[in-house]
């Protein structure tokens, strides 16, 4: 009883001292509220990305023509159907608010992720460029390079959502809270 009235009374002493407004976690899981994700910076960036690559796959199942390479056409093509797929997931959690709880696992999540499978869409883009011959003309090439700009906007993405976890805004002058005063009866001394 009596240890609770102390630990109580030195929270109150440290939160009279040193008060702790916002941690990271705490602004990041504003930012992570239901319907509040697409609004934000990194929201519009993987809202470009994901654009740039379901066009990728679209124009890729549209327009590309016998390559007489099969092998890497279609691992570009499963490359970036599962950097599309995997990116339209982490959204929507990030989206909806469900990774409020824990915010630097799905965020770590999502970098290592689009990391990994951006790099793999840019390689198998390039090579897929390199080795269709029957690729000449630049419509036909345009399923490859809407890849590599998608997977260069997901590598942006990366760095846009450790920004965002990492970065506390600054406050505007003026608007600076001060800790609250005691309204004890503090003492006086003897002496005045």
């Amino acid at each position: 009883m009596a240890e609770a009235g102390i630990r109580r009374k030195t929270q109150l002493l440290l939160q009279t001292i040193s008060p702790v407004y916002n941690t990271y976690d705490e602004l990041v899981k504003k930012k992570l509220k239901r319907g509040k994700f697409p609004q934000t910076k990194t929201g519009i960036i993987k809202m470009v990305g994901m654009s740039l690559e379901f066009s990728s796959l679209a124009s890729w199942i549209v327009i590309t023509p016998q390559c007489n390479n099969w092998t890497i056409a279609y691992v570009f093509l499963v490359s970036d159907s599962i950097g599309f797929l995997g990116q339209l997931i982490l959204f929507l959690l990030f989206s909806l608010g469900l990774t409020i709880k824990n915010p630097g696992r799905w965020i770590s999540a999502d970098v290592g992720f689009n990391f990994f499978v951006s790099l793999l869409t840019i390689i198998d883009a390039i090579l897929t460029l390199k080795m269709c011959v029957n690729n000449k003309s630049l419509i036909y090439r345009l399923a490859e390079i809407l890849g590599i700009c998608g997977a260069g906007v997901e590598l942006l993405s990366c760095v846009a959502i450790l920004l965002m976890y990492r970065y506390v805004e600054d406050d505007v002058e003026g608007s600076t809270q001060t800790p609250p005063r005691s309204l004890a009866n503090q003492r006086k001394s003897i002496f005045a």
